[in-house]
């Protein structure tokens, strides 16, 4: 009854199959529109029991004076660009940079990238890879909490064990790559 399959050429088959799903190996690069980018920086202070927030908004590759949203209480400081680079063939770079030395509390950077909803391969997905910090002087707190994914980059900073950390004038240079990621 069961002879009449091929039984052997199956499993091999299967077998070159579950390697592919396996190996997941990067096909393509995408080129990010970047006009079409979300970014948003949001820096939350608290001085004397006077929460302070400043937030910047912008639907393109930079983040600069003219997309401040809000700011609460008149923070003086907390101005912190953003600026989205190609850098061709798939690779980009993201600048976090501080204009000011000024203090805070928390402060995170989202860079919603927008990404093909399609793979071309079977079990495909588009993916933000080889992330590489390349400077890192943004600020003087060692909670520093970087992600990275389909759904962008996230830049999260966290005051110390002693309380607030400060902004060094400097800035964050990441380099990542986008790729369809298929198996």
């Amino acid at each position: 009854m069961f002879g009449a399959y091929p039984w052997p050429r199956l499993a091999g088959v299967a077998g070159g199959l579950l390697g592919l799903l396996l190996a997941g190996t990067a096909v393509q690069a995408f080129p990010l529109k970047l006009a079409k980018t979300e970014m948003r920086t949001v820096l939350r202070d608290r001085v004397d029991g006077v929460a302070h927030e400043v937030v910047y908004r912008s639907n393109g590759p930079a983040i600069d004076e003219s997309h401040l949203r809000r700011n609460l209480n008149d923070k003086p400081d907390g101005k912190v660009h953003l600026a989205l680079v190609d850098l061709g063939e798939g690779s980009y770079q993201l600048t976090v940079r501080s204009l000011d030395t000024g203090r805070a509390d928390r402060f995170h950077a989202d860079v919603n990238l927008v990404l093909p909803k399609h793979a071309d391969c079977y079990l495909g997905y588009w993916d933000v890879v080889d992330v590489n910090v390349l400077r890192n002087d943004l600020a003087d707190t060692p909670n520093m909490y970087l992600s990275a994914g389909s759904q962008g980059i996230r830049v999260a900073l966290h005051k110390r064990a002693e309380g607030y950390f400060q902004f060094l004038g400097g800035e964050l240079v990441v380099t990542f790559n986008v790729r369809e990621q298929c198996f």
